[in-house]
């Protein structure tokens, strides 16, 4: 109110009348009440910046713990699906090695038989 009033004093000092010198104060008070930005104004917004930055922030950590769940889950399932598959292949390798251990025993009985039939030819 004091600088408003400094203000008017001035204008009439240049010549307005005291009538003009209240308008023109009345127009650039509801200028700036409108128009400027206020100390007031920036500390609002500097505290709705720091809420909203602290809902994101709890919103990340929320994703963050989510994604870190899926993860471990993701990395649970795949260990349990390589347990099976090890497993298969160790089946199949056991199965393969019964049947080679058979195929090498037949062979071994029939080189047995063609050296022993062979061995009674040349004797």
């Amino acid at each position: 109110m004091q600088k408003a009033l400094r203000y008017t004093q001035k204008l009439e000092e240049s010549g307005l009348t005291r009538h003009q010198a209240e308008t023109q104060i009345e127009i650039l008070s509801e200028y700036v009440e409108d128009e400027v930005v206020t100390k007031q104004d920036l500390t609002l917004a500097k505290e709705e910046l720091r809420h909203e930055m602290s809902c994101l922030r709890s919103e990340l950590k929320q994703d963050m713990s989510h994604l870190r769940a899926e993860v471990k889950q993701d990395i649970s399932n795949l260990r349990s699906e390589l347990k099976s598959d090890i497993a298969k292949l160790r089946s199949e390798m056991e199965q393969l090695e019964y049947r080679l251990t058979i195929k090498l025993g037949a062979i071994s009985t029939v080189s047995m038989g063609a050296l022993a039939a062979f061995l009674k030819l040349t004797s």
